[in-house]
Parts: C-alpha cells; sequence; structure tokens
C-alpha cells in the first residue's frame, strides 16, 4: 500500500530506459559472446582434426611410394 501511494509500486518508462534496459542489453550481449566463442571452439578443434587426418593420409601415402620403389 505505502508504494503504490508513492507511485514505487510500479516501474516507470524512464527507470526502465535508463536502468533495465541498458543491462539487458549487456546480459544479451554477454550471453552471444560465450555462445560465438563456443562455436569457434568447436570450429577449431574440427578443423584440427581434419588437418591431422590430412596429415596423416599424406604420411600413408608417402610410405606407400617408398615401399613400392
Amino acid at each position: 500500500m505505502i508504494l503504490e501511494r508513492f507511485d514505487l509500486a510500479h516501474v516507470k518508462p524512464l527507470e526502465y530506459l535508463i536502468i533495465v534496459l541498458p543491462i539487458q542489453v549487456n546480459i544479451g550481449i554477454l550471453m552471444g559472446s560465450g555462445v560465438q566463442f563456443k562455436a569457434e571452439q568447436r570450429a577449431n578443434k574440427k578443423m584440427a582434426a581434419r588437418k591431422v587426418d590430412a596429415e596423416v593420409a599424406t604420411v600413408d601415402e608417402k610410405q606407400a611410394l617408398l615401399v613400392e620403389q
């Protein structure tokens, strides 16, 4: 009752724009950055695995050529 009497029971539009909205934006940016970082890590791991597989295949091909000679 006291909050309602002093008009403190709800968030005013100006308070929302000044306080709540920037916090929500910062939290969203933080979460987006985390998701992007994880996606880049997964992509880098896949690329490294492909590179290792390609190197192993190259070594196997070289050994096969050496054995044939």
